[in-house]
């Protein structure tokens, strides 16, 4: 999390266990400063200490700009209904070592549309239906 001068959150990311990238949020006062940046570096390196090999998220039209300079490539294109309301975004994964699996192709639903080999797919447990939640510049659904 990042925190204004008046202490105030202004940006926060969150990292699940798997790898997953669940939420980035950046307040319209805090944008083009560089912090969304910021905590994804920190985030990288958190991640790295973890023992995690690879990332993945789905990325908003704003989003995928900031995860595309950090290295991470598009699996694909989701086209989603919310609420009666079309929206896209973008399945995105990232390997953080030259010894984790790499991004092979879009897979199957039990692996969030992606592909990594060798080994297993990093799946998360949870309802299918369920959306995920989306936040600022995320907003995401699979």
């Amino acid at each position: 999390m990042a925190a204004g001068a008046d202490d105030r959150p202004v940006a926060y990311i969150d990292l699940e266990p798997d790898g997953h990238i669940n939420r980035l949020f950046c307040a319209p006062e805090a944008a083009g400063q560089g912090i969304a940046s910021r905590l994804y570096d920190a985030l990288e390196g958190a991640a790295r200490e973890e023992g995690i090999t690879s990332l993945f998220t789905e990325a908003s039209e704003l989003a995928r700009r900031l995860f595309e300079h950090k290295g991470f490539a598009v699996v694909e294109r989701q086209d989603l209904m919310v609420r009666g309301v079309a929206i896209h975004n973008y399945r995105m994964a990232k390997a953080l070592d030259l010894t984790a699996p790499h991004l092979a192709a879009p897979g199957g639903p039990d692996c969030h549309g992606l592909v990594l080999s060798p080994g297993p797919c990093p799946t998360r447990k949870q309802d299918p239906s369920a959306p995920h939640s989306g936040m600022g510049a995320w907003s995401g659904g699979s």
